[in-house]
């Protein structure tokens, strides 16, 4: 996993829930894989009023695969800002995620009958900070999947 983030050092006036905006994607298509092949960098905007953004421990990140409702991926978050420090953040993360398999009819993932056939995949992401407030969950443009 990659993870990249930036954030200000201002205080915004922002609610204690946190929110997220999609800001782009490093390319629309990728080929099919059992996760180890190729991957599509997310950038994602954040922002959180009480700045208890991030864990250690767990999980802040969240990808569900809307094909088949299910967490595709998630990712952990360093903690923002400092441990101790409540003031708001805001910035931009950016993760990598890795493919994933074209489904067939019959619920078969990575088929392979025909190499021309290409799939959409929509991810929703979603935020979650150590108070276990969720941010508003963001349907992301369409990925194609190559089916190959």
């Amino acid at each position: 996993m990659i993870l990249s983030l930036a954030a200000c050092v201002e205080e915004p006036d922002l609610p204690d829930e946190p929110s997220i905006s999609f800001v782009s994607f490093s390319k629309d298509s990728l080929d099919q894989g059992p996760l180890v092949g190729d991957s599509v960098f997310v950038a994602l905007d954040f922002a959180d009023g009480d700045g208890d953004l991030g864990s250690e421990d767990e999980s802040s990140i969240f990808f569900i695969d809307t094909r088949q409702d299910f967490v595709f991926s998630s990712f952990r978050m360093p903690e923002l800002p400092e441990p101790g420090n409540d003031r708001a953040v805001q910035g931009t993360v950016t993760v990598k995620l890795l493919t994933t398999c074209c489904i067939d009819d019959m619920g078969n993932t990575c088929p392979t009958d025909d190499p021309s056939l290409t799939q959409d995949v929509i991810f929703e992401v979603y935020l979650v900070d150590r108070a276990g407030n969720e941010s508003n969950r963001l349907t992301l443009p369409p990925l194609i999947i190559r089916c190959n």
